[in-house]
């Protein structure tokens, strides 16, 4: 990762992701439990943007916020929540919420089927996967300093 991440939340421990894993009925992708591990997401310190990998509507970059976190205790910030959330936005069944952007558009990653593994953008009023990194450590090598506003 090029930009460093700041104000990651407590230390999980592997139990802790058997569970959610448990929960989810699915694996989560190797590259993402380390990271959850090392981090349990937190926020950048100034504004990050990221590639669109295909041809994309909104433009060729996208705003990220920061990663969400597990077992936070912080409704807006914790995985678990998300999920809920993202199940009444129709969100396709093989992404998970990691992250999203300063307009509350989820960051994803495939926990199934043939895009396991990659991560996406999630744009919820249209209902579209953008795909913004073949892994999640691809979408971190991807992550740039810049302003856009």
């Amino acid at each position: 990762m090029t930009v460093p991440i700041r104000d990651s939340f407590d230390p999980i421990l592997p139990p802790d992701l058997a569970q959610l894993e448990l929960e989810l009925g699915s694996s989560l992708p190797q590259d993402y439990k380390a990271f959850l591990l090392r981090h349990n997401g937190g926020y950048f310190e100034d504004e990050v943007r990221y590639p669109y990998l295909e041809p994309c509507p909104y433009g060729d970059f996208g705003i990220i916020r920061g990663f969400l976190g597990l077992n936070v205790g912080y409704d807006y910030a914790d995985i678990r929540d998300h999920i809920k959330v993202l199940i009444d936005w129709n969100i396709a069944s093989d992404l998970m919420p990691i992250g999203d952007d300063i307009f509350g558009n989820p960051i994803c990653i495939s926990i199934e089927g043939r895009t396991y593994g990659k991560a996406f953008f999630w744009y919820r009023d249209d209902e579209a996967r953008v795909l913004i990194g073949n892994s999640f450590n691809h979408l971190l090598q991807n992550i740039v300093p810049g302003r856009i506003f």
